[in-house]
């Protein structure tokens, strides 16, 4: 065998360890990217807190984009469990509560996005 052909296989083994690599390297920052989008997402599984300005995130949402200020998270008569009372301040619906759900499909945002 030549030592050409030598070259050229090993050329190609490398290339292909490099190639699993940057793989393994991409899958790595795109599930690192992705955690961290679901923390900031549902807020470490914690409530928000009377005063949080919070962005409605899900396309689904009929306040997608708008802001949102937490007026209370509490118990209320005719509501199972905890809800949130939320303050629309650019957006007019007369829903203002809403359970646990929407902490996946919401971003806490700097409060000067709910400042009236």
């Amino acid at each position: 065998m030549s030592n050409r052909c030598l070259q050229s296989g090993y050329t190609d083994i490398k290339g292909a360890e490099m190639n699993v690599k940057r793989l393994i390297a991409g899958l790595t920052l795109t599930m690192l990217l992705g955690s961290e989008l679901a923390v900031a997402a549902n807020q470490d599984g914690k409530p928000y807190k009377r005063g949080d300005c919070i962005l409605a995130i899900e396309p689904s949402y009929s306040w997608v984009n708008h802001f949102a200020r937490v007026e209370a998270y509490s118990s209320i008569n005719g509501f199972q469990g905890k809800n949130y009372v939320l303050l629309f301040l650019t957006y007019q619906t007369k829903a203002v509560i809403f359970d646990r759900s929407i902490e996946a499909n919401t971003v806490k945002v700097p409060s000067k996005y709910c400042d009236s």
